[in-house]
């Protein structure tokens, strides 16, 4: 009896197993003409280095795709053949559809939970970026109609931080909600950028229990002790390399001995700090000879460009490289991640500030040189 109770239990269970019905989801989408014909894929990741896990062709202005959605939720993105940036979407069961916003020339994917969260703070974030912009541009105007007393500073100073605190809160919030999920990791890897350092050191916490992305992960890692170490407060690290005579220079040749310094890292590449150069020259010029030296390290990799942009741009100060590009050790020193990016270092060789740029900068030296 006991046996055959046992195998009738069994037999049940089996049953019960096999009934159980899968988890499915499609997801589809309806693309403007000049798609017709052409690929779509899905594919594991928003890097260069991706593998398609399937693929449909556009028919009649529409694709769908089909499969299994696991317990576990998935982050994929869709990648349309000559499209741009892939768009995310997570593996939820039920039916999704991609749209395009084709004013905003922005993709979307609509149903399921965490889609619908992932989306909703995208757009809730460039709304607050958006107004952060809108602050800038506000106070930028003062400046430049040179209303601005110590007070206006001060208040400008106030809401920027305000803002830039509303644009860390909201990210980082949403990186912890997420951690485990697979969207936590995607916005911890394109938007840590926002972020400052204290913030990412916590996230990394959870990061390293959580996320698969390990080889980036330790970059970020990496940068991250970087800029702690090298943050206001913080006595400068020595970096050096070799000027377009091939002199061998050092930041030590410059700072800690009285002056005011600031290292400058850009290149020749680069169009945000090709077009901030003349605006730093004329900082340079007026307060060069109060005690003020710049030192900058070319992020170039090809010295004829780097000499071609230093007489374009008519700089004048000590500048050095290795022509290591993004590998430059210099800017790893100083977790350098974007430039033009700058770190200035008072007289006595703390640092005392990072990416002061413009007003914000002739008003750090004023009052460093007093």
């Amino acid at each position: 009896m006991k046996k055959s109770a046992f195998f009738i239990i069994a037999a049940l269970c089996a049953f019960a197993s096999c009934s159980e019905k899968p988890k499915k989801y499609t997801l589809s989408g309806t693309l403007p003409d000049d798609f017709e014909g052409k690929k779509v894929y899905i594919i594991d990741s928003y890097r260069k280095k991706h593998n398609a896990v399937d693929s449909t062709t556009v028919t009649n202005g529409k694709f769908t795709f089909e499969g299994i959605a696991s317990d576990t939720p998935i982050v994929r993105f869709i990648k349309i053949q000559d499209g741009d940036m892939p768009s995310l979407f997570v593996i939820e069961e039920g039916n999704m559809t991609l749209t395009i916003d084709t004013v905003k020339n922005l993709t979307e994917v609509k149903g399921g939970k965490l889609n619908d969260s992932y989306y909703t703070f995208r757009d809730s974030l460039n709304t607050i970026l958006d107004e952060s912009d809108s602050i800038e541009s506000k106070w930028d105007a003062k400046v430049q109609a040179e209303e601005m007393t110590p007070e206006k500073i001060a208040e400008r100073k106030g809401e920027i931080d305000r803002s830039e605190n509303q644009i860390q809160n909201y990210i980082s919030s949403f990186i912890k909600n997420n951690i485990s999920n697979g969207l936590g990791e995607f916005v911890f890897f394109t938007q840590n950028y926002y972020l400052k350092p204290e913030t990412l050191n916590e996230l990394l916490v959870s990061a390293k229990k959580n996320f698969k992305d390990t080889e980036n992960l330790d970059k970020v890692d990496a940068k991250v002790k970087a800029i702690l170490e090298s943050s206001a407060g913080k006595p400068y690290k020595d970096i050096n390399g070799f000027d377009l005579k091939g002199k061998k220079v050092s930041l030590s040749d410059y700072a800690g001995k009285g002056k005011v310094v600031m290292i400058d890292f850009w290149a020749s590449w680069c169009g945000p700090c090709r077009r901030s150069m003349p605006e730093l020259k004329t900082i340079y010029d007026k307060y060069k000879n109060k005690g003020f030296e710049i030192v900058g390290v070319s992020l170039d990799k090809n010295k004829e460009d780097w000499a071609n942009a230093t007489k374009a741009l008519n700089i004048t100060w000590p500048q050095f490289s290795n022509l290591q590009g993004w590998d430059e050790t210099s800017a790893k020193t100083y977790g350098v991640q974007s430039i033009p990016n700058t770190v200035l270092i008072d007289k006595n060789g703390t640092i005392v500030a990072r990416n002061l740029h413009g007003n914000d900068l002739s008003w750090k030296l004023d009052e460093l040189l007093k």
